[in-house]
C-alpha cells in the first residue's frame, strides 16, 4: 500500500466473491482496489472529490462512491479501475444504500439535509426526501420500505432514539 501513513481510509467493501477489497481514501481522493488473497493494490482509481460512502450494485458488476464536495456520485468498473459515469446529487454526499430490489440508490447529502432517491440504473432522481440536520449515513431494510438514516450531530435530547437517527 506504500506509503500508510499518509492515507486516509474512509470505507472498505468486500466484493461478494471476495477476490477484491475496495477501501475509499480521503487524503489521495482516490478509490484504492486491493487483491483480497494477495493485499497488493490492483487499481487506484482517481476520484473528483473525497470519496465517502460505497455500495455495490445489485449484480456486484460495479461499486457506486459519494465523492463528497464534488456533488457526484461515481459509478466503477472495479475490475477495470475505472469511473464509467457519474451521477450529479447535492454538494456534499456521504453515504450509499441500494434499496432491496436493487433499483433505487438513496444518498445522504450533508449540506442540504437531504436522502436523494435515484434510479440506480440511469441516475435519475426520483425524488428527494428532507431529514434532521447532517445526515451522515444510510442503510435499506431488507423488506425495501424504509431505510434509516444516521445524523452527524444530534438534534435534540441525545438519548431520545429520533434525535440522531431518521426513519
Amino acid at each position: 500500500l506504500g506509503d500508510v501513513y499518509k492515507r486516509q481510509p474512509y470505507a472498505v467493501s468486500y466484493l461478494e466473491d471476495g477476490n477484491r477489497i475496495v477501501v475509499s481514501d480521503e487524503t489521495a481522493r482516490e478509490l484504492l482496489v486491493l487483491d483480497a488473497s494477495e493485499g497488493t493494490v490492483v487499481h487506484h482509481v482517481p476520484l473528483n472529490g473525497s470519496p465517502k460512502g460505497l455500495t455495490w450494485s445489485s449484480d456486484h458488476g460495479s461499486l457506486f462512491v459519494a465523492e463528497y464536495g464534488a456533488g457526484t456520485v461515481a459509478e466503477l468498473d472495479v475490475e477495470q479501475g475505472a469511473v464509467t459515469r457519474r451521477f450529479d446529487v447535492g454538494p456534499k454526499p456521504t453515504d450509499l444504500a441500494l434499496s432491496a430490489d436493487g433499483t433505487t440508490l438513496l444518498v445522504t447529502d450533508l449540506a442540504k439535509n437531504l436522502v436523494s432517491l435515484l434510479d440506480a440504473t440511469t441516475g435519475e432522481r426520483h425524488t428527494d426526501i428532507p431529514v434532521a440536520p447532517y445526515p451522515f449515513a444510510i442503510t435499506a431494510a431488507p423488506a425495501g420500505d424504509k431505510a434509516v438514516v444516521s445524523h452527524l450531530l444530534a438534534s435534540g435530547d441525545a438519548t431520545a432514539p429520533d434525535a440522531a437517527s431518521s426513519v
